[in-house]
Order: C-alpha cells, then structure tokens, then sequence
C-alpha cells in the first residue's frame, strides 16, 4: 500500500503565513521535501517521484536570476575535426 504525502507548496505557504502572524516571526522562504509516488523497489525510502519545493517569500533574498541560453548543436563540428 503507498501513502501519498503530497501537500501543495501553496498550503506549506498558507500554514507558514498563519504561523508567522499568531507568533510575529517571519519568514524569508519556506523550503519542504515531498515523499511521493511508488518506492523504486520494496522496502525503499525512496520514491520515483520525491522532490524538494523553495517558495521565496522576502524577494530581497533573491540576489540575482540568470535567462536560460539557446540550445545549440551538439557535439559541434569544431569538436569533431
């Protein structure tokens, strides 16, 4: 029997937020680990579709973001010759 875990970052956002007002702290960014689909083999811990979610609340930590590049050819002929 497989359990899924999955909660939506959005709900992980949503209980830090009430969390921060109830307590006056605050958060800069929220990061959790999500245990999800079949084990990869019996008795695994890890599952074929565990992942981590980061949600930046505090946009003054984002220090810079990069523009994904074209792809080109490769291998290149430069390469091959």
């Amino acid at each position: 029997m497989t359990t899924n875990l999955s909660v939506s970052i959005r709900e992980l956002l949503a209980a830090s937020s009430k969390l921060a007002k109830e307590k006056g702290i605050y958060f800069d960014s929220v990061r959790a680990a999500f245990l999800e689909g079949e084990p990869w083999y019996p008795g695994s811990m890890f599952r074929k579709q565990n992942h981590i979610q980061i949600a930046v609340i505090n946009p003054n930590c984002i220090k810079g973001i990069f523009l994904p590049r074209e792809e080109v050819p490769f291998p290149s002929e430069n390469l091959t010759s």
